[in-house]
């Protein structure tokens, strides 16, 4: 079990964030159990890759700036006995993986609980020889996806992440042109630190007071450049707010924020522009 968040566009009270505090260290109680179990069962599908953990440990909050290549273990030994495809893309040989192919073809393109298909984890371990069987069997770089939008966990997706030039080339033939257009990421706040920016702007907000009806019922866009480094370097509210020192006390906690910077085509991160909608609800 993994972690546990959720995403609002009305930002969040104090006593929100105390409840959502205590529900996560219960939570984390659970989890740390029901983890357990499931490394205790023989049938568990991951015990290649998930191991209990030291007595002591504490777990490590999950940062924009952790890639792929840095998740898991890296020491798992080969095997031409692998359970499933996922295995086989993970450890497996070459021949155990090309007769787990031919044995269910079908089962290629098969996401497993953790959203991975067979080349997604591949390529997430860096095999080479694997990943290239795979795409000869048919598997698609940007499986796990929802209609044209490419899923995080979608091989091209990881191999992007990874920063790994020469397999999302060796990826993008096998990519609708409609999906290819898509594999270019905009800058976004970073996952732990979008509750403080909520909790500033909801300071705000209150700070205004009354000044707000002008705004009630509207939205606007801040418009921000991110550089490279995920540093904001300046900040517009269209349209307008209503006084304009709204806007500006806004920008200021934009500015202050943590951003993920863009990246382009083949995952490497470039200077963007970041849009958030601001809705504006009144006193």
């Amino acid at each position: 079990m993994g972690p546990i968040f959720a995403a609002s566009d009305v930002p969040a009270s104090a006593a929100d964030h105390r409840a959502e505090a205590v529900a996560a260290a219960n939570y984390s109680r659970f989890g740390r159990a029901f983890n357990a179990a499931l490394l205790a069962d023989p049938r568990y599908p991951y015990r290649d890759i998930c191991r209990a953990a030291s007595a002591g440990h504490a777990p490590k909050p999950v940062v924009a700036s952790i890639r792929p290549q840095e998740y898991g273990f890296r020491d798992l030994a080969p095997t031409d006995r692998p359970i499933d495809l996922h295995e086989a893309a993970r450890r497996g040989t070459a021949d155990a993986l090309r007769r787990l192919i031919k044995a269910g073809p079908a089962k290629v393109d098969v996401a497993d609980p953790l959203g991975m298909t067979p080349l997604a984890w591949a390529v997430a371990y860096r095999r080479s020889e694997q990943t290239a069987i795979l795409l000869e069997a048919g598997a698609r770089p940007a499986a796990a996806s929802c209609g044209d939008q490419i899923a995080p966990t979608a091989p091209i997706q990881i191999a992007r992440a990874m920063e790994w030039r020469a397999m999302v080339e060796a990826m993008l033939p096998h990519v609708p042109a409609v999906q290819v257009a898509k594999l270019k990421d905009a800058p976004v706040l970073t996952p732990d630190n979008r509750l403080a920016v909520n909790a500033a702007l909801a300071a705000i907000m209150k700070r205004h007071g009354d000044r707000l009806h002008s705004n009630a019922g509207r939205a606007s866009h801040a418009i921000l450049v991110v550089d490279r480094r995920g540093r904001a370097e300046g900040c517009k509210i269209e349209p307008a707010t209503s006084p304009t020192d709204l806007g500006d006390d806004i920008c200021q906690v934009l500015r202050g924020g943590r951003w993920t910077p863009a990246r382009a085509l083949f995952g490497e991160a470039v200077r963007g522009e970041a849009r958030m909608r601001i809705y504006f609800t009144g006193p």
